[in-house]
C-alpha cells in the first residue's frame, strides 16, 4: 500500500470518528436533557415523613420546616405557596458546607442563589437570589433561627419594598 493511500484512509477514518462521536454526544444529551424535564418533582410528602437517624437539624435551621415546607391546601388571602426553588434552599440549607461563603450553590439553574454564615451566627444566616443571573440580586433572605425573611425587589433593581414570613407552609406579606 501507498504512503498516499495509508494517509488519506487515516484522516477519513479519524474524520468518519469525529463526526460519528458527535453525533452519538449530541443525541445522549438530548435524551439526558429531556429525561430531566419531563420528570415530575419528587414529592414533597416523601420528604416530610421521615427525618434522617443520625443527622440532626443545623442549628440556626429553621426547626418547623418539615412541618411548613408541606404545601398547605388552602392558602389565606396574601399568602403565596413555596415555589420549587425555595423547596430546594430549604433542603440544602440542612446540609449546607459550613464555611463562610457558598457562591452559586444551584449552578446548574436558572437562577442564582449565594449563601453566607456571618461572624457570631450559628449557622447559614442569609442568602441571595438572583432570579435571572442578571448580576442584580431580586431577593434577599435572612434565618433567625426558625424565622425566615425573605425581602424581594420586584423592579429587579435591588430595592427590596415587599417583605415576607414563611408562615405555614408559605410566604406571609409583612
Amino acid at each position: 500500500m501507498k504512503f498516499k493511500t495509508f494517509r488519506n484512509l487515516l484522516i477519513g477514518g479519524v474524520v468518519v470518528l469525529g463526526v460519528a462521536g458527535g453525533i452519538w454526544c449530541a443525541s445522549s444529551g438530548k435524551k439526558t436533557s429531556e429525561t430531566s424535564e419531563s420528570a415530575p418533582p419528587p414529592p414533597l410528602a416523601a420528604e416530610t415523613k421521615s427525618k434522617p437517624q443520625g443527622k440532626q437539624p443545623k442549628p440556626g435551621a429553621p426547626n418547623d420546616l418539615p412541618a411548613t415546607a408541606t404545601a398547605p391546601t388552602h392558602l389565606p388571602a396574601g399568602d403565596e405557596a413555596l415555589r420549587p426553588m425555595d423547596r430546594a434552599i430549604f433542603a440544602w440549607q440542612k446540609s449546607a458546607p459550613e464555611k463562610e461563603k457558598s457562591k452559586d450553590v444551584f449552578n446548574s439553574e436558572t437562577y442564582k442563589v449565594d449563601a453566607y454564615h456571618d461572624a457570631g451566627k450559628i449557622g447559614m444566616n442569609r442568602l441571595k437570589v438572583d432570579l435571572d443571573r442578571d448580576g442584580k440580586w431580586d431577593e434577599k433572605w435572612d434565618f433567625d433561627g426558625a424565622e425566615v425573611k425573605r425581602h424581594v425587589a420586584p423592579a429587579d433593581d435591588e430595592s427590596y419594598t415587599r417583605e415576607y414570613r414563611l408562615a405555614e407552609g408559605a410566604w406571609r406579606p409583612k
